[in-house]
């Protein structure tokens, strides 16, 4: 008998979380302005996706394969604008997904972050509106069109078209991955995605590219984490793709909040969130029956096949 309440009040839990999900999913994307979502951006060749992400790893990439990419869908992300190879490559779609850079020329901006912040966030949309002379869809969060001065900006430049992807991320673990994945495939729910690239590739999915290949994507954080010594301090060698040598030799102190009294036990969970939320992309891919392959050189990213850059641009 005990078992039966048991699972009778686990059916309960499941489906008012479920229908709480979908309600305010709906109650949400009824607010949003038609016109720009993503299912109103229909792209035209989808048999292959690049998605390039701004890890150390993609240098060697690009110096290999730079030209052949410019005959390829590719999708860049984030500060992948303030390099010249933006202007070689020449990518169909962009997308920013930090929300400093939906700040963009607001107060809040000013007044939470530094002034390096700041200044990336300005470097990198004026960059876009300055640099791209040819037809780019630019992907932003719905939060985005709150920000009157941002839609101004981009709209200087005739060749951007944006489009706005949902913005309302909540816990997937909530509610029946199939309900999920519905919300998704309408635009009414967005993945609770930690970094740009993830939200790239979801957007890949949405548009069923047969297969989607990352590159660049190293997410080896780990390996250039350390423990000061001195004072218990965590710090982060974090550089990308485009990074000078004089950024490769500073040191960024992460300012981690944990419920645990270990801020390493903090920062190690959030990088495992980041490697699950993969694994979900995964199954939310095949699902669909699109295919994703991690072709960067170096990578921590286990969950999907390996393939080669050779073998997915055909130049062998």
């Amino acid at each position: 008998m005990k078992r039966i309440i048991k699972r009778i009040c686990e059916i309960v839990v499941c489906l008012f979380k479920t229908s709480y999900v979908v309600l305010r999913s709906y109650i949400y994307n009824c607010t949003r302005k038609r016109g720009n979502r993503l299912y109103d951006y229909i792209p035209g060749d989808r048999e292959s996706l690049f998605v390039l992400g701004n890890g150390p790893s993609l240098k060697d990439v690009l110096g290999a394969h730079c030209e052949k990419l410019t005959h390829e869908n590719v999708i860049c992300v984030n500060a992948f604008v303030s390099t010249d190879t933006y202007e070689i490559i020449r990518p169909s779609y962009y997308i920013l997904a930090d929300p400093t850079f939906f700040m963009y020329e607001t107060d809040d901006l000013c007044r939470r972050y530094p002034k390096e912040i700041i200044e990336k966030v300005n470097a990198t949309i004026e960059d876009l509106v300055s640099k791209t002379n040819w037809p780019l869809v630019l992907y932003l969060s719905s939060y985005a069109e709150k920000n009157e001065g941002l839609k101004n900006k981009l709209k200087e430049n005739i060749n951007i078209r944006t489009v706005y992807y949902c913005g309302l991320g909540m816990n997937y673990k909530n509610v029946k991955k199939q309900v999920y994945y519905s919300l998704a495939r309408k635009d009414m729910i967005c993945f609770p995605f930690s970094n740009v690239v993830q939200q790239a590739l979801c957007i890949g999915v949405f548009y069923e590219y047969k297969n989607i290949c990352l590159i660049g994507a190293d997410s080896s954080w780990i390996e250039d984490v350390y423990i000061d010594d001195k004072n218990n301090d965590i710090k982060w060698k974090y550089h990308h793709f485009y990074s000078t040598d004089e950024h490769k030799n500073q040191n960024q102190v992460l300012e981690i909040q944990s419920i645990y009294n270990s801020k390493m036990a903090g920062f190690l969970s959030i990088i495992s969130s980041t490697f699950e939320i993969y694994g979900f992309i995964k199954d939310y891919a095949s699902y669909n029956k699109i295919n994703i392959y991690n072709c960067s050189n170096h990578s921590w990213i286990d969950v999907f096949e390996r393939r080669t850059i050779e073998e997915m641009l055909n130049v062998y």
